[in-house]
């Protein structure tokens, strides 16, 4: 299946077990189904749901179902979740990632290398500003960063 593929579920009271409780699922919420797979009377492919299990729960809001996250602020502390509620997040994602791979591609082809540049290290260096040092709650020492690679 592609990424692009789209496959819904629907469930029925007379044929899904546990129904009342698949009706209190979230949006985000993965779920094993098993089922017959049918088209409905608009053409979509569908699993009419005989049993399921949930497989994991959503930890965040993932937004509304057609407007995507509207909080500003949440979809830039939280990508994977605008990702994944906004199609245009997505496509704009998919044409920066392309354009970077031609550029490097080109780059590549003209005998460039590509350097990467640490921003976050044990010790302090480069760039021309005066470097600070930083605490992140995923790794417990203390790190210099870097306000700005060097360009040049």
């Amino acid at each position: 299946m592609t990424p692009a593929a789209r496959v819904q579920l629907f469930a029925l009271e007379s044929v899904t077990s546990e129904f009342e409780e698949f009706t209190k699922l979230h949006l985000g919420d993965w779920v094993g189904v098993s089922g017959e797979v049918v088209r409905t009377k608009r053409g979509e492919l569908s699993v009419k749901v005989a049993t399921w299990v949930t497989l994991a729960t959503a930890q965040r809001n993932f937004g509304d179902k057609w407007a995507g996250i509207a909080d500003f602020d949440l979809r830039y502390r939280h990508r994977e979740a605008d990702l994944w509620a906004n199609p245009m997040s997505r496509t704009t994602l998919k044409r920066r990632n392309d354009v970077m791979r031609a550029v490097r591609e080109r780059c590549w082809a003209q005998g460039f290398m590509e350097v990467e540049t640490p921003i976050l290290n044990a010790i302090a260096s480069g760039s021309d500003a005066r470097p600070f040092t930083t605490h992140h709650n995923a790794s417990t020492p203390i790190s210099s960063c870097a306000s700005r690679p060097n360009c040049g």
